[in-house]
């Protein structure tokens, strides 16, 4: 009947949705793979591996940087093992990251709260309900999700009124 029908419009659409997200992801992967065969290796070699503090200071302010501009954890921790030994290098991909998730919920807090919170404070308020009351274990479970841009959740919850330390 026609509600068969229906149903299979609805899947085949979602179908279609789901495909193009993936195609998405695939093509952001892939321009990732080129930016790191194109020169971000070399630049690497020539100046963090080897360089000692010097090197490894830089990689802390470059990793963190990219990250909170939204470049993937997963590249920075990638470059961070391939740079350093595996103790050293999960050491300062995660130190990295964690300082681009601080930068950009710290900008989202200064420079942003206002204007956002002025234009879209529905959206604030949900974001805070979802948040504030666990605010560590939300972020977590956010976190931990395969998919969305940690980069939104950092700029998001600079945003809310979500405490900044348990962030």
């Amino acid at each position: 009947g026609k509600l068969e029908l229906e149903a299979s419009i609805a899947a085949y659409r979602r179908g279609t949705e789901l495909m193009k997200h993936c195609q998405g992801l695939l093509a952001d992967a892939e321009q990732q793979i080129r930016i790191l065969e194109n020169g971000e290796l070399k630049a690497i070699d020539r100046e963090v591996r080897g360089h000692g503090v010097s090197g490894e200071l830089l990689f802390l302010g470059m990793g963190a940087l990219a990250t909170a501009v939204g470049v993937p954890r997963q590249a920075i921790s990638f470059l961070a093992g391939y740079a350093f030994d595996v103790a050293l290098g999960t050491l300062l991909g995660v130190v990295a990251t964690v300082g681009g998730c601080v930068i950009a919920f710290s900008y989202a807090r200064w420079f942003g709260r206002g204007l956002v919170a002025a234009r879209f404070p529905d959206r604030v308020r949900r974001i805070d309900g979802f948040i504030h009351d666990n605010t560590f274990n939300m972020t977590v479970l956010m976190r931990l999700l395969p998919v969305g841009s940690h980069l939104v959740t950092n700029l998001a919850a600079g945003v809310a009124n979500v405490r900044a330390l348990p962030f």
